[in-house]
């Protein structure tokens, strides 16, 4: 679950990759994981993805085979996709949107 902070050292946004400022307002999910709340739009998943379909993906990949991403702005899944990548350009609608399975867990 992620918290407000405001930062007391400078940072990158893990999400857009801007720089964060000391003093910043953040949101902080834990092993150095910062993202910036004003750098840009907001991106965390849509209500209307499906939790059980990213369990399922995460679980593959880590047990399985599998390398499913899966894209926040449309929902579509995506094959080839690092566990733990952020911000790649979907296949189906062009936004660099698309998450790990395992990534997409943490923001559940």
């Amino acid at each position: 679950m992620a918290r407000t902070i405001t930062l007391k050292y400078d940072g990158t946004c893990r999400d857009c990759g801007a720089e964060l400022l000391a003093g910043t307002l953040a949101r902080y999910y834990g092993r150095g994981r910062i993202y910036g709340t004003e750098c840009h739009e907001d991106t965390r998943p849509d209500p209307a993805l499906n939790a059980d379909h990213v369990i399922a993906a995460a679980r593959e990949s880590t047990f399985g085979l599998g390398s499913e991403g899966i894209c926040r702005a449309c929902g579509e899944s995506q094959d080839g996709v690092e566990p733990d990548a952020s911000g790649c350009e979907c296949e189906a609608c062009g936004a660099h949107a698309v998450c790990g399975a395992e990534e997409l867990l943490f923001e559940l």
